[in-house]
C-alpha cells in the first residue's frame, strides 16, 4: 500500500501510479483529496502548497488498518451482518 498523509482540515495525500492515461499523464503522482473527494493530481511536493501549508501534513496512522467487521471470524459481532451460524427457531 502506498504511503498516505493527511492534514487536520481533512485533506489527504497519497502516492498513486497512473498508466495508460490520455494526455500522457503516466507515472507517479500525488493525489489530493478533500473529505474523500478528488481535488487534484500533482507531480511535486511544492505543488501541494496550493492547497494547504506543508507543515500540516502528518502520516495517516489509520491508512492501512481494516475494520474488525471485515474479518470472517468476527462477523457475528458486527451490526448489520447475518451470521451463518444462527439457527432459526422451529415452530
Amino acid at each position: 500500500m502506498a504511503p498516505k498523509y493527511r492534514t487536520k482540515d481533512v485533506y489527504t495525500v497519497e502516492v498513486v501510479q497512473l498508466s495508460d492515461t490520455s494526455g500522457n499523464h503516466d507515472g507517479e503522482w500525488l493525489r489530493v483529496r478533500y473529505h474523500g473527494f478528488h481535488v487534484a493530481d500533482v507531480r511535486s511536493v511544492a505543488e501541494l502548497e496550493r492547497y494547504f501549508p506543508l507543515g500540516e501534513l502528518e502520516a495517516d496512522a489509520l491508512a492501512g488498518r481494516r475494520a474488525p467487521c471485515g474479518m470472517a471470524r468476527r462477523r457475528a459481532r458486527c451490526p448489520g451482518v447475518i451470521s451463518t451460524s444462527l439457527r432459526w427457531p422451529r415452530g
